[in-house]
């Protein structure tokens, strides 16, 4: 099946802001009527009960404009070894670092940074990972559903009816949005171990990052990311599979967690903050910790004040 028949052409006359907005409604409308095993979706800065404290490891959020002589200093005096909290760029630019020390020296450290003027953020690292039964699978409905799409297993897809997707369809196609994905990564490429899955060959994904492992690799290892980018936007009437909800968009794959599921709020903050420089529209993160994070609440308001929509 040739290019136009499996990814339906633009539509003319509707603005990019509409298309924005017809797509965040369909992606937070799915989210909301999952089925009930997995709805139960932790907030990445409220307390539901999945994430645990990175002893050992402090985050230090400096002033935008502190110099590396100020660094230093804190080193010194502090007697601690400040490192980027990776290599993506966005550290660097936002002067975000992490501390190594002894577990249990924390609270100690903690309070010695709260007396620097050049600090303005000091916490503990903490670990967010996937909702408890996030990847369990919808019970399918057996009663076909003529017409649009021809995907074979979307006859299954029963929330696509109830969130009005046949119809919503008719009015938007997503218009090259670009969504970004922060979660375990997404099998888009060909790269080593790695395969681009059949169903999503065709998409155009745009700057990868892998906050993890800290290349431009952002490839899967665990595949929850890989089911979330094919529920946005998975190649819709190609024969194959099932069909995604926002046809057209552009997907920027942001691998925060590892293969277990997990991943610090170090990185997490960066990609958000990576994410709205490189020119997404909206972020989807899939994820949550039991511990508020102000270092996570600045990279989201950074994201916020630059017209991007967050979409827990």
């Amino acid at each position: 099946m040739d290019e136009q028949e499996t990814q339906p052409a633009p539509r003319r006359g509707g603005s990019r802001i509409l298309w924005l907005l017809v797509i965040l409604a369909m992606v937070l409308v799915w989210w909301y009527f999952r089925p009930e095993g997995s709805h139960k979706v932790a907030q990445p800065l409220g307390a539901d009960a999945m994430a645990a404290i990175d002893h050992g490891d402090v985050l230090v959020d400096l002033k935008d404009d502190a110099t590396p002589a100020q660094v230093a200093s804190i080193d010194r005096q502090l007697g601690v070894d400040l490192q980027l909290a990776d290599q993506s760029g966005e550290a660097a630019r936002t002067k975000l670092y992490r501390a190594h020390v002894a577990p249990g020296q924390e609270a100690a450290l903690l309070a010695k940074l709260a007396t620097d003027p050049e600090v303005e953020v000091a916490e503990p690292d903490s670990i967010l990972t996937l909702p408890p039964g996030e990847e369990s699978a919808a019970t399918p409905v057996d009663a076909a559903h003529p017409g649009f799409p021809n995907d074979p297993l979307y006859p299954k897809q029963w929330h696509m009816r109830q969130i009005g997707m046949p119809q919503a369809w008719k009015l938007a196609d997503g218009n090259g949005v670009t969504v970004a994905v922060l979660d375990t990564g997404v099998a888009y490429e060909d790269y080593k171990q790695f395969h681009e899955l059949p169903d999503l060959k065709g998409l155009t994904f745009v700057d990868p990052y892998n906050f993890v492992s800290n290349n431009k690799h952002a490839d899967d290892d665990h595949g929850h990311g890989s089911h979330v980018t094919g529920t946005i936007a998975q190649m819709t009437n190609n024969g194959i599979g099932v069909a995604g909800v926002a046809l057209n968009v552009k997907i920027m794959p942001l691998k925060v967690l590892s293969g277990s599921g997990s991943g610090s709020v170090a990185g997490i903050a960066d990609a958000i903050r990576y994410a709205a420089d490189h020119g997404a529209k909206v972020i989807n993160m899939s994820l949550g910790g039991a511990f508020p994070s102000r270092v996570l609440k600045k990279a989201v308001e950074y994201a916020h004040d630059k017209g991007v929509t967050v979409v827990c």
